[in-house]
């Protein structure tokens, strides 16, 4: 059975409201009552619409990946070198991964207990990721910028670092300075990588 056009208005606003409620209070203090009682229904309600809040979770995490996904690959596309699609994968990719971060405001701890499905639910996008990151690198070589001996090895190190630099930056405000890690990751990447 299809949703209503209603029925798809109440779904968002109830995606919405969860959202910020995540957002305000995090995932575990959040409860189906208070999500029912800041849209006005009963908590049988949202059932017809979603199971329990972690479906609800999951629903908003998937739908914050895809935007994620298709914003990060445009803002690479629209590079001219590799040498700055590279860039501008890195520092566009962590400045999103610490937006979100900052968005669900859940303290470290909850991250940490919800670290098996984020990573499921990411793990999609990781494949995505690492074709991102060899295309440039393939690029690269075509071009004779780079001299990438392993592309699909360097691509799959490049994104465990970046994920590493992920963990380390969510839930952090004090002494998050990171501009100037993003140009000495980039930095990095590219001295490594250029052909000499």
């Amino acid at each position: 059975m299809t949703k209503t056009e209603p029925e798809n208005r109440i779904k968002k606003r109830l995606m919405q409201i969860s959202r910020e409620l995540y957002a305000r209070y995090g995932f575990r203090k959040t409860t189906l009552n208070d999500i029912a009682r800041e849209l006005g229904m009963t908590k049988s309600s949202i059932y017809y619409y979603f199971g329990n809040k972690e479906e609800i979770f999951n629903q908003l995490i998937s739908s914050d990946i895809e935007k994620w996904k298709k914003e990060l690959s445009d803002f690479v596309g629209r590079q001219d070198s590799v040498q700055e699609k590279l860039a501008a994968y890195i520092t566009r990719k962590m400045e999103i991964v610490c937006s979100i971060s900052d968005f669900y405001r859940s303290p470290i701890e909850e991250y940490h207990e919800n670290f098996s499905l984020i990573e499921k639910l990411r793990a999609e996008t990781d494949k995505e990721e690492i074709g991102i990151i060899k295309e440039i690198l393939g690029e690269g070589n075509r071009q004779g910028v780079f001299n990438v001996q392993d592309i699909d090895m360097t691509a799959l190190n490049m994104l465990n670092i970046l994920k590493g630099l992920e963990h380390y930056y969510i839930g952090r405000k004090k002494g998050r300075n990171l501009k100037k890690t993003m140009e000495n990751m980039v930095s990095l990447f590219l001295n490594g990588l250029i052909k000499r």
